[in-house]
């Protein structure tokens, strides 16, 4: 393309635009002239930039700056450099379309993909990470191309926090990762992520997960569970949607998990549902409460009067006295046991 049909055509470059690639570029270059006179020079041909950017640098070298600095969308001149053979969407590791995910600049990105150079199936990176950083609208845009599949898209936006995506992958049957996106709201404790994948129905919320929880030495470990991920993140809001799900079964060990880290208000939740049982593993959640030296749990537990301190008697008051406990509630942990007895 010649410079003066470039002039013919095609409309200014913004001047913000010019002045950051031509510094870089002198810079870079070691160019004997400085960047404000060759900058001044610019400036007095009518900002006519089709010759300057002819005579001094590459296009290609004007679209990387582009997309590497600039945090406005120049669409005309986009639709420019993309008239050039020496540049197209792809190029340069999807450079322009993944400044275009990350800055937000859901028009520019438009155009990108409707060239017919583009190739979508090479940005599923590219949406997770538009998933994670909440950009609804390049979402949408990237979701209008069918091949174009992220592959923790769904787990990316439950991460996050950004319901009103989640909410829009999930109404797409194209994306799976359902059992891990759950597990991660329920790790984050976000109740409106929980209730969109539940009702959703493709996820199972009594699913075990690789990361397992073995509360004595020599037990068998066990996986966790959403409901456990709930327990870790204490959030009771979450374990009361999980808990009402039917799907969902207590094994004991959500107890033992609150009463390690010390969750009185979940362990209190806990004990009013009929199926969890304080005295699971002989009556192990006391003995761990202790040896934590969470005193309102251990008192929660002993208030609550199932637990049964004569199972572990002399593990119960070591333990207790061994986590620099108050004499009161080593006294109270002797009385109870006494009282089983």
């Amino acid at each position: 393309m010649s410079s003066a049909s470039i002039v013919n055509e095609v409309p200014e470059i913004p001047e913000d635009v010019l002045y950051i690639v031509f510094t870089h570029c002198f810079r870079t270059y070691r160019h004997p002239l400085q960047p404000a006179r060759q900058w001044a020079r610019l400036r007095s041909v009518n900002h006519t930039w089709k010759i300057a950017a002819d005579r001094v640098i590459h296009l290609f070298e004007l679209w990387t700056w582009l997309f590497s600095h600039c945090e406005k969308e120049y669409i005309d001149t986009t639709r420019f450099l993309l008239q050039h053979p020496s540049v197209e969407p792809g190029c340069d590791y999807n450079l322009a379309i993944r400044s275009c995910v990350i800055r937000g600049l859901d028009n520019t990105l438009s155009i990108l993909l409707d060239d017919k150079r583009a190739d979508p199936t090479s940005c599923g990176l590219e949406m997770d990470e538009a998933a994670r950083l909440g950009h609804i609208r390049i979402v949408q845009s990237l979701l209008k191309d069918r091949r174009c599949i992220g592959p923790q898209c769904l787990v990316a936006a439950a991460g996050a926090g950004h319901a009103s995506i989640v909410s829009m992958l999930l109404r797409d049957k194209r994306f799976s990762q359902h059992d891990e996106a759950l597990r991660t709201a329920c790790e984050l404790g976000d109740p409106r992520i929980v209730n969109l994948i539940l009702q959703d129905g493709v996820a199972d919320p009594d699913f075990t997960h690789a990361k397992t929880f073995s509360p004595r030495k020599g037990e068998r470990p066990k996986g966790y569970t959403p409901l456990m991920y709930a327990v870790t993140s204490g959030s009771t809001e979450v374990m009361n949607i999980l808990m009402r799900d039917p799907r969902v079964h207590l094994s004991g060990h959500e107890l033992l998990l609150a009463s390690e880290l010390g969750h009185c208000n979940v362990a209190r939740l806990l004990l009013k549902d009929t199926r969890i049982d304080p005295t699971f593993l002989n009556s192990l959640a006391l003995v761990v409460a202790a040896k934590k030296n969470h005193a309102d749990v251990v008192k929660l537990l002993l208030e609550d009067g199932r637990a049964d301190p004569s199972a572990n008697a002399s593990e119960c008051v070591s333990v207790a006295s061994d986590s620099n406990m108050t004499s009161s509630h080593v006294k109270t942990v002797s009385r109870n046991m006494r009282r089983k007895k």
